[in-house]
Order: structure tokens, then C-alpha cells, then sequence
């Protein structure tokens, strides 16, 4: 006589395996897309990050050339993408304002990557005074007292 031992239903086992594979499937794709998410999150961030690097950079630009020329009315820029450590070229756009009394202000646009739908724009405007009249070497008088090269133990 032999005892066989068979389910009262033929496949079940063959069902609780599918849907323990279907659980897990879902918990890796849910894991799958937390993970695209967050990586477009930081590719975001790093665009942003560049965009204002570019910007300050290019304040600092427009700041030295309308010091060299008053008359600089501003400019319009595409900085090329070897030209930076990017993907994507940049705009950038500088313009000259009046100033809150002071003098003229830099409004500076930047665009990164520029001319594509998901770009980072970042737009500033910096108040800026123009620099002290520099004296030339020639008429500077030398130091008085030397700066101590004294080291302290």
C-alpha cells in the first residue's frame, strides 16, 4: 500500500510561486524608479550648480569690462560646452541698468543647457560701483616697515 500525498487542488504551489515572483518584481521596479528619480534629482542639481557658477562667473566678467569701458551697454553669450565642465552649451546674457542711485546695475540671464526644454535658468542683478582710481607703481610710495617674516615656536 503507498500513501501518496497530493494537494486537493493540482497548481496551487505553481500559483503561490507567480505571486510571490509578481511581489518582488513590484518591489524591484518601485526600486528601479526611486532610483531614475533620484538620479534626474541630481543631474538637476548639478545643472543648477553650474548655472550659478556660470553665473558669478560672468558677473565678475561684466564687472571688469564696464570698469575698462563705462560705455559697455552688455552683451549676449553662448558659452560652448568644451568651454566649461558641462553637457550642454550655455546662454548667457548680460545687461546694463540704472541703479538705485548709486550707479549702474548688471542683470545678467543664464541659460544652462541652453536650448533645451528642461534648461536651468538663473537671473540676478548686482548693484555695481566702479573702482577706486588704481595709483600707478611709480608714485606709490614703498613701505615703511617691512612685513615680519618672524615664525613663533
Amino acid at each position: 500500500m503507498t500513501l501518496s500525498v497530493h494537494s486537493s487542488r493540482p497548481g496551487s504551489t505553481l500559483v503561490a510561486v507567480l505571486a510571490a515572483m509578481t511581489v518582488v518584481l513590484l518591489l524591484l521596479g518601485g526600486m528601479l524608479k526611486i532610483g531614475l528619480i533620484g538620479r534626474r534629482q541630481l543631474l538637476k542639481e548639478l545643472d543648477a550648480r553650474q548655472a550659478e557658477c556660470l553665473l558669478e562667473a560672468a558677473a565678475d566678467r561684466a564687472a571688469k569690462r564696464l570698469a575698462a569701458d563705462p560705455a559697455w551697454s552688455g552683451d549676449a553669450r553662448t558659452v560652448a560646452a568644451d568651454q566649461i565642465t558641462g553637457v550642454g552649451a550655455a546662454s548667457v546674457t548680460t545687461s546694463i541698468a540704472a541703479g538705485e542711485g548709486r550707479g549702474p546695475a548688471l542683470q545678467i540671464v543664464v541659460d544652462y543647457p541652453a536650448g533645451r526644454t528642461d534648461s536651468v535658468r538663473r537671473e540676478r542683478t548686482f548693484p555695481f560701483t566702479p573702482p577706486a582710481a588704481v595709483r600707478s607703481p611709480t608714485s606709490a610710495s614703498p613701505p615703511t616697515d617691512p612685513p615680519s617674516l618672524e615664525v613663533s615656536p
